[in-house]
């Protein structure tokens, strides 16, 4: 084993240490993430509960009062869920912004 080959060696070891310890940054970053999603979407659940809940209220005293009737209220649901499929079918538009990969090669010396 020559000079070269010691030290294409070390580069190669301090190469991979480098992946290893960004890699190992990138899963405790991702699992941190993740954690924080999921108090996110708890959260949004119980407040969506807490909406419908308020909203069924509402509706039964619109109803209660002759603002409302069931009929009208259950066009008015028919009429959004038909927007919101309509909305699904259209392609979504760009958002402008591209992604690049990020790669490290690593290249042997040239050897003579």
């Amino acid at each position: 084993m020559d000079l070269i080959d010691l030290w294409w060696n070390a580069s190669q070891e301090s190469a991979i240490n480098e992946l290893r310890t960004s890699l190992q940054t990138q899963r405790t970053s991702s699992a941190t993430t993740l954690a924080q999603q999921l108090k996110l979407i708890t959260l949004i659940q119980k407040e969506q509960d807490e909406l419908r809940l308020r909203l069924g209220v509402l509706i039964r005293l619109l109803v209660e009062k002759g603002e409302l009737t069931t009929e009208q209220f259950s066009a008015a649901i028919q009429d959004a869920k038909t927007k919101l499929a309509l909305a699904k079918m259209q392609p979504p538009k760009p958002s402008g912004r591209v992604r690049l990969a990020k790669t490290s090669k690593i290249v042997p010396p040239a050897r003579g």
